[in-house]
């Protein structure tokens, strides 16, 4: 189905990981920037980052691998880094679609600011409260934010790459 888009994936966040494997799932060439010293993820939590990045070529600078002018779409979190890349690739390329992915969106009160899995389950009211009630919330046990993040982002590539195609906007998101 995407056997022809070159997706850029730019940041640390599951959500980010995520998109970019659906993205592959579809065909898509996926290549994942990362810092020198690898994803967090990688140390963290390495089988669910093997997981999340299998089949996903790893380069350490866009400009060494070639990849200003050819890649359709970058998935980004809201980094500075990686804000500061889309911007060069967009004034590179206008047609490249981009999807941000951040805890809290692009601008306003709460932009840049870091949450974790569990707060942004307790904000969204959805920790699983115990029968007994004497114990605080617990986590849902699975990364379901970073997840539909992941499939919200790769749902918004899809429609990006639809539109710039009909000759509409390049930004998904």
């Amino acid at each position: 189905m995407l056997s022809n888009v070159t997706v850029l994936e730019v940041g640390e966040r599951v959500a980010t990981a995520y998109a970019g494997r659906l993205l592959r799932d579809l065909g898509a060439t996926v290549v994942l920037l990362e810092p020198a010293a690898g994803v967090r993820l990688r140390t963290e939590e390495p089988a669910y980052a093997e997981a999340l990045h299998a089949g996903k070529r790893s380069v350490t600078t866009a400009r060494s691998a070639g990849l200003a002018g050819r890649v359709d779409v970058v998935v980004h979190d809201d980094a500075p880094a990686s804000l500061e890349l889309v911007r060069d690739l967009r004034t590179e390329d206008p047609t490249v679609v981009t999807v941000a992915v951040s805890d809290h969106g692009l601008d306003g009160p709460l932009a840049g600011v870091p949450a974790s899995e569990l707060t942004l389950e307790a904000r969204a009211g959805i920790c699983v409260v115990h029968p007994t009630g004497d114990r605080p919330p617990v986590p849902t046990g699975v990364d379901l934010g970073d997840l539909t993040a992941g499939a919200a982002a790769a749902q918004a590539v899809v429609t990006g790459l639809l539109s710039r195609d009909a000759g509409g906007t390049r930004t998904a998101a």
